[in-house]
């Protein structure tokens, strides 16, 4: 497996999947997932809003569970993804819109214990312990980019 070990070599390396995947993502907001093959790895664009959960968030922890997923194509994404798969973080949502750092998949997609919780905004009455309707996956971090790729319309 080969991962980019800096920021400016993980941008050459994935121009043209940041290109497609942005265009992807922004223009058509069912989307919160793309994945690129890219060797032996896939390579993910993961979307946040960065007052809910930041690259910095992300950096602080060191790694989070990727929880409170609601839709049925990105929570299909997630069940795909494998152990050390690159992403990239973009923050949505915000005053310049960009992919802001790196992560790698440290945990497969499980169920999102969240869903269970009637206390929590991620609740679901019609998803069970024993048929359980939503994932999540743990994201370790790698890095946060000095220099964010951002998308203009």
């Amino acid at each position: 497996m080969i991962v980019p070990t800096t920021s400016t070599s993980v941008l050459k390396c994935l121009h043209d999947i940041i290109v497609v995947t942005i265009y992807v993502i922004l223009n058509n907001s069912n989307v919160y997932f793309y994945k690129k093959a890219w060797g032996d790895m896939a390579v993910w664009l993961m979307k946040t809003e960065p007052n809910e959960f930041s690259i910095d968030d992300l950096q602080r922890l060191g790694k989070a569970k990727w929880d409170g997923v609601r839709n049925y194509q990105a929570r299909n994404f997630m069940r795909e993804m494998s152990l050390g798969d690159l992403v990239l973080i973009y923050h949505s949502g915000c005053k310049m819109p960009a992919i802001v750092g790196t992560a790698s998949v440290s945990q497969k997609a499980h169920p999102d214990p969240s869903c269970w919780d009637k206390n929590s905004a991620y609740y679901d009455k019609k998803s069970t312990e024993s048929s359980p309707r939503w994932d999540q996956v743990e994201l370790k971090f790698l890095s946060k980019l000095s220099n964010q790729t951002p998308y203009y319309n």
